[in-house]
């Protein structure tokens, strides 16, 4: 029975919110890693996004939850009893490679462990072992398992990929991209270590860099749907990359979020959420990208923003004028319909009033100059909010 707790590196009374967060943090890395030079990786990683779905639908109902915690609780632990006479280190690595796929990280950490005290020459051993203590969260332990790796074998490009990797989830981005070149320049034909460079870059918002090379990976191999997720995950984390963030408890009357205050910060948005949404990335991301373009549409959309008295006053005054003189009163209330049209005005230019501080009517919005010179209003707005950036 797979625990899903050790799978994700939560204990058993995780709440929901944390939970998500490792889900959403452990589809990355898994996705990540389907791509890994180790068949042993790639085939872990496949096996826990396949039981994503199941992992998701139990551990986010209670009842569901309740229910697997009592047969987890009621399932015995799996023997791993080993007699150092009568197995070989190699057949070890292998089975905790076993054990990890299935989720059960302690028993391969104890079957690495017990690798490395039968073979200490044997690098695999000891990367193994790395692995096993960063999935159990032994950080510093699991980097040195690695350097000690390195050591006996020097010139494998997938030691330094997994060091890398353990960096980047400590967030030492200086010294996981130092370990993804070195991978790179051990095996330049492995599209991979180039994949993960550029995801250091994008996570340190050096989105030229990253999607410039992520889209060189996706050339490569156009089939690939990992580098293809993390190419999506550069486009739709740079779309907002110019946008103004509003946190929460801050000053400004909105919710939470990104908001663009420039036309062209959105034209820029809308550039990289096409290209996102023609990589054709289903699930998840294809939720997140259709977010995104919500949002987008949101700053576009218009928003009346204008004098509602004074045009409600033209209106009466050319109804007044109509009941005399048809022609004259229809001129009267064609200006104020136009005055409305002109004064929708789009959610990113209000942004910059109400985020930003400025003032985008840049005119008289008292009652009375409205009034008074209510037709050349009009012509401002429609060339302010139509014309004008």
């Amino acid at each position: 029975m797979v625990n899903y707790y050790e799978l994700l590196g939560v204990s058993d009374g995780a709440s929901e919110s944390e939970i998500l967060l490792k889900i959403k943090e452990k589809k990355r890395i898994w996705t990540q890693r389907q791509n890994a030079p180790k068949p042993e990786q790639q085939q872990e990683a496949s096996n826990n996004l396949r039981i994503v779905p199941d992992m998701e639908s139990t551990l986010l109902n209670v009842a569901k939850r309740n229910a697997y915690d009592q047969q987890l609780k009621n399932t015995p632990k799996e023997e791993t009893n080993y007699d150092a006479s009568k197995i070989k280190a190699e057949d070890l690595i292998q089975e905790g490679w076993r054990l990890l796929s299935v989720g059960n990280v302690p028993d391969a950490l104890m079957v690495a462990t017990k690798a490395t005290e039968f073979q200490g020459s044997n690098p695999d051993a000891w990367a193994l072992l790395g692995y096993c203590k960063s999935e159990w969260g032994e950080v510093d332990d699991a980097i040195y398992e690695y350097k000690r790796a390195i050591k006996l074998k020097p010139n494998d490009a997938s030691y330094y990929f997994d060091l890398g990797g353990i960096y980047e989830g400590i967030e030492k981005w200086k010294d996981a991209m130092q370990q993804y070149q070195r991978a790179a320049q051990i095996d330049s034909n492995k599209v991979v270590y180039r994949a993960a460079m550029g995801s250091v870059y994008i996570k340190n918002e050096m989105y030229k860099e990253g999607i410039d090379l992520l889209e060189k990976c996706v050339q490569e191999e156009s089939s690939n749907e990992g580098y293809k997720y993390l190419l999506a995950v550069a486009y739709t984390e740079s779309t907002y990359q110019n946008w103004t963030y509003v946190s929460e408890g801050s000053d400004v009357n909105v919710k939470p979020g990104y908001y663009a205050t420039q036309k062209s910060h959105v034209q820029e948005a809308e550039q990289y959420i096409v290209k996102a949404e023609k990589l054709g990335i289903g699930s998840e991301m294809a939720i997140h990208i259709q977010e995104v373009r919500k949002n987008i549409d949101e700053m576009n959309a218009r928003k009346f923003y204008g004098n509602w008295l004074a045009t409600g006053l033209w209106f009466a005054f050319g109804l007044f004028i109509m009941k005399t003189n048809f022609f004259p009163g229809l001129i009267f209330i064609a200006i104020p319909c136009f005055y409305i049209y002109a004064s929708m005005m789009p959610q990113y230019k209000l942004n910059q009033k109400v985020i930003l501080g400025q003032n985008p009517s840049g005119g008289f919005d008292g009652i009375i100059w409205v009034f008074l010179f209510y037709p050349v209003m009009a012509v401002w707005n429609f060339v302010k909010n139509y014309v004008m950036e």
